[in-house]
């Protein structure tokens, strides 16, 4: 763990470790298995904030129950469903700027609030994509390339989360352009 995270070595066993990881394992409900895998293949877990808890008294809530609050009050995942994906997709609760991300599928995208939880669930890594220079030049170039409408590419999304997290040059692009080629289309 130290190997893949450095600064791991500067952390304080009793301040910072030992509470980060009660933490997290006892407010996502995982067994000590669970909580070990999890920090081997991502030990930069152990570098968030989780001491201050939800906000009680005079402590703000720390950046982890404030990731863990919006994916289980403001998307509506539930408790299970969190686990779930976290278990999956470790750095979950370490991805930023995650109202941006949810208010684009909402707002822009046109997706029902009810369904956020299954697209989070189903494409978690989506949350940790930069919405500038990841997610808005794919959704540019879908709704341009296949003459969508905003509300029509959220219908894919809704379909097929996947979608969101695919590499625009790497997977996208390709497809349309064999798809078109293919079907002799512009």
């Amino acid at each position: 763990a130290a190997k893949a995270h450095p600064p791991l070595l500067t952390y304080r066993a009793d301040s910072k470790i030992g509470p980060t990881l009660d933490g997290v394992r006892n407010s996502l409900g995982l067994t000590c298995r669970e909580l070990r895998r999890i920090v081997l293949a991502n030990p930069s877990l152990l570098g968030i904030r989780v001491a201050g808890g939800e906000g009680e008294g005079d402590d703000p809530p720390s950046s982890f129950h404030q990731r863990r609050s919006f994916f289980l009050k403001e998307v509506g995942l539930t408790s299970k469903e969190l686990r779930t994906v976290f278990l999956r997709t470790p750095c979950l609760l370490q991805y930023a700027n995650l109202r941006p991300k949810a208010s684009f599928l909402t707002d822009t995208l046109k997706i029902a609030h009810t369904e956020l939880p299954k697209i989070i669930v189903q494409a978690p890594s989506f949350m940790g994509l930069s919405l500038s220079q990841n997610v808005l030049p794919k959704f540019v170039h879908v709704t341009e390339a296949c003459d969508l409408s905003p509300a029509e590419f959220g219908d894919i999304c809704c379909r097929v989360p996947q979608v969101l997290e695919r590499s625009l040059h790497g997977k996208i692009v390709p497809i349309l352009g064999l798809l078109r080629d293919l079907l002799g289309c512009q």
